[in-house]
């Protein structure tokens, strides 16, 4: 039955083909915007690589410590860290990344001149926090770590950069900020889309001087990733982070005090907040998304809609005459919502494809359109989105919910309404 339809839906296809191009015009048009902003929000939030633990994920970036008279604001210091975070209940691993000492100035090999490029400082752990996949090498052991060698990481790119392939990379140099430091491993670029684990260079933290630095006692640059472990509660690590610094608070002294802003935050919470003292915006965002995606949605199937029932006029002599042979209401309605979801998934198809086109193409200035001090020069404005995230299931599952949204929405009242007219009147009315 659902072949036969779809063949009579073919045929009307070919038969109206500017009703086509303007109904599969419309639809395409709705579903590229809507999945702009899908694929964007899905980027931000879902599992993509190498943040493949996202839903386990937290962060702690900032403290304020202070008094009566003053305040201090900045990221943590190795002790925070080491008082704060290391006790922690419930945390499967964590990471600690700084990038302040870095400028990511790299000279390239044979008088090339230089490029500029993200590099993070980090310890071992990174690479359990963060799921890379290693081409070639390892990542620096614990034993480079707390040594402070001076090893790095390099993404792929970065080694076909400095050496024309990965392979050759492997044992040479990479000389940054004038500090020459040996490539122990090459990983596979995140897209830049993952701005806290993208980077072309990675290194120790320990290698630079006054790395431990404890001025500020529990201030300094360094901010945390935390994978808690399955099943433990978000809440109940916050509130133990928290207690925690209360008690260093005290140790400083009488009336000092330390604000957690509620961190560690989930990277749910993270991704909707500039920085973590800021008000929770995630239900203004996602009620904003929900109201411009209906407005795209709901603006089309208003012009869809009036096609649907000029449309359906011109051929209300033949479902009256399908009636009068014994066709059932219900069955001619299932086969005009097949004949339009038909044209919506062709329209539906199209404006997927326009949609990966313009995020591939233009990924940078969509995802990092507030990072204006990216130059020609930058090696993080020459990467392209990894397209694995494009084509995952979720967003085809989008793509096709959306379709049918639209589909009901545009089509199901004028077919309705068309199918309720008595056969005599509809048989006696002029095509």
């Amino acid at each position: 039955m659902i072949r036969k339809y779809i063949r009579q839906s073919w045929e009307l296809i070919r038969s109206e083909r500017l009703y086509t191009a303007l109904y599969v015009a419309g639809v395409a048009l709705s579903i590229t915007t809507v999945m702009v902003l899908s694929i964007v929000l899905y980027v931000r939030l879902a599992p993509v690589y190498p943040e493949i633990n996202r839903d386990r994920t937290m962060y702690v970036s900032t403290l304020t410590v202070g008094d009566s008279t003053s305040t201090s604001q900045s990221g943590l210091s190795l002790n925070a860290v080491n008082e704060f975070i290391a006790p922690l209940e419930g945390i499967e691993c964590y990471t600690v990344v700084i990038s302040d000492n870095i400028s990511g100035i790299v000279k390239l090999p044979s008088g090339r001149g230089r490029i500029q490029v993200k590099a993070l400082a980090t310890d071992a752990n990174f690479f359990k926090v963060y799921g890379f996949d290693f081409i070639a090498g390892t990542p620096f052991t614990y034993a480079d770590f707390e040594a402070g060698r001076p090893c790095a990481v390099v993404s792929d790119r970065m080694a076909i950069e400095l050496y024309g392939n990965v392979d050759d990379a492997m044992g040479k140099e990479v000389d940054m900020d004038t500090n020459k430091f040996r490539i122990v491993g090459v990983v596979r670029e995140a897209s830049s889309a993952m701005s806290r684990s993208n980077a072309q260079v990675f290194v120790p933290y320990t290698f630079y001087k006054g790395y431990d630095s404890t001025r500020y006692t529990y201030l300094y640059g360094y901010q945390v990733v935390l994978v808690r472990k399955p099943g433990a509660d978000e809440s109940w690590i916050s509130s133990q982070f928290d207690r925690a610094a209360r008690a260093g608070a005290s140790s400083l002294g009488e009336g000092v005090f330390i604000k957690t802003y509620g961190q560690p935050i989930s990277h749910y919470d993270d991704s909707f907040r500039s920085w973590p003292g800021e008000d929770d915006g995630k239900t203004r965002f996602l009620s904003f998304y929900m109201l411009v995606a209906l407005v795209l949605l709901f603006v089309p199937a208003l012009n869809l809609c009036g096609m649907i029932v000029g449309r359906m006029d011109r051929r209300r002599q033949e479902m009256a005459i399908r009636k009068s042979f014994g066709a059932k209401r219900g069955l001619l309605l299932w086969q005009v919502l097949v004949e339009n979801f038909l044209l919506t998934l062709i329209g539906a198809a199209i404006g997927l494809a326009v949609a990966w086109g313009i995020l591939y193409l233009n990924y940078d200035w969509i995802f990092n359109f507030m990072d204006e001090y990216l130059s020609d020069n930058d090696l993080r404005t020459r990467a392209s989105l990894d397209f694995s995230i494009l084509i995952s299931p979720a967003v085809f599952c989008i793509a096709l919910c959306t379709a049918l949204l639209l589909n009901i929405m545009s089509s199901l009242i004028p077919a309705w309404l068309s199918l309720r007219h008595p056969i005599v009147k509809s048989l006696n009315e002029r095509r």
